[in-house]
């Protein structure tokens, strides 16, 4: 792929001259999901020791019921198999697991893992939203596990099939729906570098890519060549059609600022390999999906 850093449309004039070199969604992510309410984002990842340590989400007041008082908005914690203790609603009280109101506010404590933020109406069963919260330690922790989200906007893979011959190389089991919904996976350390090599994105994903046969090609540090047989290809109006990388932070992407090869940290851990028309390096691919559990 590029250097992330550069514009899109010079580093693929770069590329072919060398010869190879978020909104939210409404659904949320999270295992209890949203049933006529609705959350300002679907997931978020914060962090024990530097970074961002808290996370603030806001219930859309549009989706309350009119003369709801905030006091029957409540927020409560749901254990997702890590515990229930990952984080407080209290900056100072590491034990506080409830509050109410139409905006809540999560603390990291000292475990790590995936937990459940839950609002509901108290009194009613049918009014609820929640979203997903990831603990790292630290974002220099190395990636223990990387998280790859793939989608091919349909209309630049039109675009591509009617200006550039472009034609998709699916893998078995997928389907083109599939691939414009756009899907998670996930990649462990045992499973891409059980000796200790050197764990990182590209490793990560070209094990994934290898073991399950797609089709792919890269250049040095995690240049992408092709990948499920998509290149890249220019546009009008300073577009190019690629594969773009960015990583998950709060509720949307954000460009990647180097090359699969020297990603290696829990910050960057949860990747999207989005085949679209970019623009440029600062205009994001909507809508974010959230991040896996």
């Amino acid at each position: 792929m590029h250097k992330q850093w550069i514009l899109p449309g010079l580093v693929a004039i770069i590329m072919v001259t060398c010869a190879f070199p978020f909104m939210a969604s409404e659904d949320s992510d999270a295992l209890t999901g949203n049933s006529n309410l609705s959350l300002d984002k679907s997931s978020a990842v914060i962090y024990v020791t530097g970074g961002d340590n808290s996370a603030t989400f806001s219930l859309d007041s549009s989706t309350v019921p009119s003369g709801t008082s905030a006091s029957r908005l409540r927020w409560k914690l749901n254990d997702i198999g890590d515990g229930n203790n990952l984080v407080s609603f209290s900056p100072t009280n590491g034990n506080t697991y409830t509050t109410t109101g139409y905006q809540a506010t999560v603390y990291s404590k000292t475990g790590t893992g995936s937990i459940e933020v839950e609002v509901y109406i108290a009194g009613t069963t049918n009014y609820y939203a929640s979203a997903v919260i990831v603990v790292f330690q630290s974002p220099g922790t190395p990636a223990e596990t990387f998280h790859f989200f793939f989608q091919i906007k349909e209309d630049a893979y039109t675009h591509v099939q009617a200006n550039n011959s472009a034609n998709v190389n699916l893998p078995s089991g997928y389907t083109m729906a599939q691939f414009y919904t756009g899907f998670w996976v996930s990649v462990t350390k045992a499973q891409a570098d059980p000796n200790n090599n050197g764990f990182t994105a590209l490793s990560a994903l070209q094990w994934y890519l290898t073991t399950n046969g797609w089709s792919n090609s890269f250049g040095s540090y995690g240049w992408i060549n092709q990948l499920l047989g998509l290149g890249t290809y220019s546009g009008d109006g300073g577009v190019w059609y690629y594969w773009a990388q960015y990583h998950a932070v709060g509720n949307g992407w954000a460009f990647n600022n180097t090359t699969l090869g020297f990603i290696t940290t829990v910050d960057q851990s949860y990747i999207g390999m989005i085949f679209w028309g970019s623009p440029d390096a600062n205009t994001m691919p909507t809508p974010f999906p959230g991040i896996p559990v």
